[in-house]
């Protein structure tokens, strides 16, 4: 990574590797920086794989479940990976939008052959939106895929970058957040980008320089979900009798012979994601973010087992 810092315990007072000078922005950090992160896996019991991610204050909660028959193969068309995505409801006219944006980033590295005729469901509920909600909630779907067990290619990890004041800004904020901005989802251990977004007008070097400031922001994500990620399925390991084979990025989950099955799950997405925000967050927040969503309608999927087997 050279031009990206990311996280960071302090903030930076001198200019980027790349030599760059970056004017400090209203919140203190520099074009190139990050807001303060955080990433937990399994935080939905109740769910084949789960994550929470935040980034300053967006907040985003997503669920996986499957692989599994189709339930619904007429409004699915067929497609091996759905996403659902709830948002605030200042912003709920672009569910449709960010969870067709979602699939499409996150499918290329995901192994659908691994599961003919199956399908894998991923659900993300924005409980706080501050600014580059799409790129944390494909971030959150990517680590909730691997704490799922769903074999992938490599994570993926996803950036914004827009303009700000005549400068390219990394991680922009909702103030910060134009109409000119750009979102990369990359593939670091692959070198690939799985998608590209761009919105509004901008000249082809400020583009250049969007998509090289969110790759290398990529890379950072990606460094920081794998240091929180081994943490996660140690604790995984210790709770259900399974095997993990990991190499190089790639995932894969694999039953000791005899094993028990996981048991049947009877809880529906709301209700664990109810448990979720009374475990995770203060009474107060818990009450600000359910005053949120009060007018949105979360489909509850029922029971499943998270663990199909193919």
């Amino acid at each position: 990574m050279q031009n990206v810092y990311f996280p960071q315990p302090t903030r930076a007072e001198s200019p980027s590797k790349d030599g760059k000078s970056r004017a400090p922005r209203a919140d203190g950090r520099s074009g190139d920086e990050f807001r303060g992160c955080f990433m937990r896996c399994g935080v939905l019991s109740h769910a084949a794989g789960s994550a929470y991610v935040e980034f300053g204050q967006t907040r985003v909660v997503c669920a996986v479940y499957g692989p599994r028959a189709e339930t619904n193969p007429r409004q699915t068309k067929g497609q091996p990976i759905t996403c659902e995505i709830k948002l605030p409801s200042t912003m709920a006219t672009f569910e449709s939008e960010f969870g067709n944006l979602m699939r499409q980033a996150l499918e290329p590295a995901i192994l659908v052959n691994k599961f003919p005729k199956c399908q894998v469901s991923i659900h993300a509920v924005v409980l706080e939106g501050h600014g580059s909600e799409l790129s944390a909630a494909i971030t959150c779907a990517s680590l909730a895929l691997v704490d799922a067990g769903v074999e992938m290619i490599d994570m993926v990890a996803a950036c914004s970058a827009g303009e700000w004041d005549g400068n390219i800004v990394l991680d922009p904020t909702a103030d910060e957040q134009t109409t000119k901005h750009v979102l990369v989802a990359f593939m670091a251990a692959q070198g690939q980008i799985t998608h590209l977004i761009q919105q509004g007008k901008l000249s082809y070097d400020r583009v250049q320089e969007a998509i090289s400031l969110c790759t290398d922001g990529c890379a950072g994500v990606l460094s920081t979900m794998m240091q929180m990620d081994e943490a996660d399925f140690t604790r995984r390991l210790a709770q259900f009798p399974v095997v993990r084979k990991k190499t190089h990025y790639r995932v894969a989950w694999k039953r000791e012979p005899g094993a028990n099955k996981r048991p049947r799950l009877d809880v529906s997405f709301s209700t664990a994601l109810e448990t979720f925000l009374e475990e995770y967050f203060t009474p107060a927040e818990s009450v600000r973010i359910r005053k949120e969503f009060e007018k949105v309608h979360i489909v509850d999927h029922g029971s499943m087992d998270p663990h199909v087997e193919l």
